[in-house]
Formats: C-alpha cells, structure tokens, sequence
C-alpha cells in the first residue's frame, strides 16, 4: 500500500519524512498532527441521502465498495468492531474509481474527508452515526538525526494546527 511505501522509503533515507495514518505500525518515530474523519459516501439518489447523519447498521444494508489494499484495511476493524457485514462488490485502492461509482449509483463506501475535498463528483458526504476517525502522523527515522528543514517543516506543521 501507499502507507507501506512511505514508510519504506523514510527507512531506507530516500525520503527525509512522510505522512502516515497507522503511526502505530511503523518503526519510524512519529508526531500525530491531524485528525481525518471517516465518511460515507453516496449518490443523491440514494434512500438515505436526506439523513442528517448515517445509521452504522444501514452500511450493511447496500452494496458496498471498499477502499483497501493487501492489508491496509482501516475501515475494515472499524466495521468489524462494530459486528457489520458488508455487501462487499468491489475493492480497490483507488478513492477515485469508488467515488465515480458511488455516483453511479453502484454502491456506498466510506472514505477519509481530506480524500474528498474539493471532489469532482456529485455525491452526498456523511458523518457515521459515531463519527470515526483516523490520525495522520508526519514520521521521521529519528528526530534528533533530522535535518534542520524537516525540523524546521515540523514545527510549521505543528504551528498550522495549533
């Protein structure tokens, strides 16, 4: 997955740092600098389209298409956590295929807010009934042998989100 890559080439120093959003399966030293919803998304057409907020158990309900890659499945542990099982007819790593398809009606997906801003795409955007969220880490090999631009990068990312 993108994830894995990052982390690899952060490792080897091919990279000076990354972003990852599973700092808690890396080996790289990492600093949490945002948090990303995870939303449903679906057409305007859909029944549920004029909830305020998605019912979890109706995710089971519809067909569904899953944003995931070998063992990148973050949403998956939420779902399973929450005892669902998904109506699953597509998966792939591409946000841009299931969104596509969401609009065509083909299905509902979840998929991180940041990955939607400004989407082409005429679909609706909901929060979960328990919103659910994923944490964005910038990741360094080791902070005390960093560069001073990924020092000083850091401290503007962290100043952005203050």
């Amino acid at each position: 997955s993108k994830e894995i890559v990052v982390e690899k080439w952060v490792l080897e120093g091919r990279v000076d740092c990354g972003f990852l959003s599973r700092s808690s399966h890396t080996t790289l030293e990492t600093f949490p600098i945002e948090q990303d919803e995870w939303v449903v998304i679906l057409s305007p057409n859909h029944p549920l389209a004029d909830l305020p907020v998605f019912p979890m158990k109706a995710l089971q309900d519809y067909p569904f298409l899953l944003m995931a890659k070998d063992n990148n499945t973050d949403i998956i542990d939420v779902l399973n956590a929450n005892n669902l099982s998904l109506d699953i007819r597509l998966t792939t790593w591409d946000d841009y295929a299931i969104a596509a398809s969401v609009e065509q009606d083909l299905g509902i997906s979840i998929l991180p807010r940041l990955t939607l801003q400004r989407t082409p795409y005429n679909i609706i955007i909901k929060s979960l009934e328990k919103p659910v969220y994923r944490e964005i880490s910038f990741a360094v090999r080791e902070l005390k042998t960093a560069s001073q631009a990924v020092k000083r990068f850091m401290d503007y990312i962290q100043y952005r989100n203050l």
